[in-house]
């Protein structure tokens, strides 16, 4: 696994997060990935729900857009 970048602890922080608000288990599988579809993910995550195993590329934004929270809260159960 490469270094840890600047915005580690950020990332580290929300899937712990992830862990208490939902129950979902998610570990950090690698920093600084390569490039997918133009862009420069910040991390690849994974994430265990009910036996399966689901890979995200991840960006770590310290900004927060009000759309985002909009989207966030018409999407959550």
């Amino acid at each position: 696994m490469k270094h840890k970048p600047q915005h580690a602890e950020l990332i580290e922080t929300a899937v712990q997060g992830l862990l208490r608000t939902t129950g979902l288990a998610a570990k950090i599988i690698r920093w600084e990935p390569s490039t997918i579809d133009h862009h420069q993910p910040d991390a690849v995550i994974e994430i265990d729900a009910h036996g399966r195993k689901h890979k995200f590329a991840v960006e770590a934004k310290t900004g927060v857009r009000a759309e985002m929270l909009t989207q966030t809260k018409a999407l959550w159960p």
